[in-house]
């Protein structure tokens, strides 16, 4: 129950089920409505459905409580609340229109992406998140503390998941096309509004594939997932386009990133760019240095109108080391490419993967992981072959979705630093 209205004669009772945004009205006679139904109540309601000016209406005849409610201690009375506020209550958060609207979308989303890669004949593969090694090499992994010793080799460095890209790489090299979707972990003391320690992934790999095949592919990806989500949930999107924290440019965003072709720009040029309106920015662009969230976002909405934007071919020192090296007008560079979009920066990484045994046993060695890393290595030994693959923050790309400003609100239980762990 979402409002209880007594009147002398007439009592009006507003109930959601949370399969929509729209409430259910029930009118019955003020007499026949027991004093158990009250904001937040379950019920159980008979009567006749008929249409009325606000839309459907049930005219009732009998109502069950099924789960009673203290009611006016219910935290959820009919008043907007912070989304600071929510996240303090988050078994009860689900109960909110907005919250149920976000739900419901980020279902249709998982259910795309799924859709999307069987339509184009991937395999998933179910990556594990105890892992021994640390794909991205930043040493912000969160540790087991016990339990480790069941294991063998290296059960001294048992982690939880950073990404599942090294263990897809091993079945693309044997199935060409595959896929993982699921939870990653980040020991990173970050409080921005785009950064969780737990959170999804949908990452694939693709045998025989370059750069531009994978950009190609992102772009496909993103748009189908996009519409898709747009057709099934016109009703939310349009309820959160109403909503007061929302930018006035989140419709036209999701038109753009939905219908236009995606941009493409080369990191060099980026710099180029950004460097005539060094002034704006808090952190100035320094070529060879990786960019920031501010600069991803002024190139997708002021160079390029607000749309979603490819970056590639970065220094090769600001990127992992399975990404491949190739020469560029600009000199060496890493084949790799960052999808960005307005409000929000990065959504992608990705880049082909470097398939030569003896310049990726060269870097494993150069960052002490050459033995840690040696059966990642034999990938490259036995019938090594050209394929890329790109990670996408699932989580990053429902916030773009619903116009939610922080990341922490599209999660069903979100972890971040100082998060309480009641939930």
């Amino acid at each position: 129950v979402k409002t209880v209205r007594r009147q002398k004669r007439f009592s009006f009772v507003e109930m959601n089920d949370g399969t929509s945004t729209k409430n259910l009205q029930i009118v019955m006679k003020t007499s026949a409505l027991v004093e158990d139904v009250t904001t937040g109540s379950s019920i159980q309601a008979t009567g006749m459905l008929q249409s009325a000016k606000s839309g459907p209406e049930l005219s009732g005849s009998d109502i069950v409580v099924l789960g009673n409610s203290s009611g006016k201690d219910y935290p959820l009375q009919k008043k907007k609340h912070s989304n600071e506020f929510l996240r303090e209550i988050l078994h009860l958060r689900p109960r909110t229109t907005k919250f149920g609207a976000i739900m419901r979308i980020r279902s249709e989303l998982s259910f795309a992406f799924h859709q999307y890669f069987r339509d184009q004949e991937f395999i998933q593969v179910h990556a594990p998140i105890l892992t021994g090694n640390d794909c991205e090499g930043a040493g912000e992994v969160f540790s087991v503390n016990s339990g480790y010793e069941l294991f063998g080799d290296n059960s001294n460095k048992v982690h939880l998941t950073v990404s599942s890209q090294l263990h897809a790489e091993m079945f693309a090299c044997a199935l060409s096309k595959v896929y993982s979707f699921g939870p990653t972990f980040r020991a990173e003391n970050s409080n921005t509004s785009r950064h969780l320690c737990e959170f999804w992934m949908v990452e694939p790999e693709m045998a025989f594939q370059s750069m531009n095949d994978s950009m190609e592919l992102a772009e496909n990806c993103v748009k189908y997932v996009l519409n898709a989500v747009w057709e099934k949930c016109q009703n939310e999107i349009q309820f959160l386009a109403e909503g007061s924290d929302v930018s006035d440019h989140y419709i036209d965003d999701l038109d753009k990133a939905r219908t236009q072709p995606f941009e493409r720009i080369a990191y060099d040029d980026a710099i180029e760019v950004l460097n005539k309106n060094k002034n704006a920015f808090e952190i100035a662009p320094v070529l060879g240095q990786p960019l920031q969230s501010e600069h991803e976002r002024y190139i997708s909405e002021i160079a390029f109108s607000r749309r979603p934007v490819f970056i590639t071919h970065f220094p090769c020192q600001t990127k992992p080391f399975y990404a491949k090296h190739g020469e560029t007008e600009f000199g060496l560079r890493a084949k790799a490419m960052d999808l960005v979009i307005p409000r929000y920066g990065e959504v992608i990484g990705g880049s082909e993967r470097e398939e030569s045994f003896d310049l990726l046993k060269s870097r494993l060695e150069s960052i002490d992981q050459a033995e840690s890393l040696a059966w990642y290595l034999e990938l490259r030994k036995y019938g090594t072959v050209p394929h890329s693959g790109w990670g996408l923050g699932f989580d990053r790309l429902l916030m773009f979705l619903t116009g939610v400003s922080n990341i922490r609100d599209v999660v069903p239980v979100p972890r971040y630093p100082s998060s309480s762990l009641k939930y």
